[in-house]
């Protein structure tokens, strides 16, 4: 099975920087999931760590690289860390 690739919106540095300072740890985990996508885990292995299945982390990545950080939208809130920089 050949493995989801994700869009370059952010390097590898930027996505650990935002897991640092996103303060909602739901945000912190979709950044993991991307960042562990990027370094090349499976979905199914990402979903045993966060606690979500892998369709999830397939739809946070399909989001994420259609609409970039707007993916850390969770429940009518959106990350406070800076969109441009």
């Amino acid at each position: 099975m050949k493995g989801i690739e994700l869009a370059d919106h952010h390097t590898e540095q930027e996505l650990e920087d935002r897991i640092r300072s996103a303060r909602d740890a739901a945000i912190r985990d979709r950044y993991r999931a991307l960042l562990w996508i990027l370094q090349g885990e499976k979905r199914g292995e990402i979903g045993r760590r966060l606690g979500v299945t892998r369709t999830t982390i397939r739809e946070w990545v399909k989001r994420y690289n259609r609409e970039g950080d707007s993916l850390m939208k969770v429940k009518g809130k959106i990350n406070d860390y800076p969109q441009n920089e």
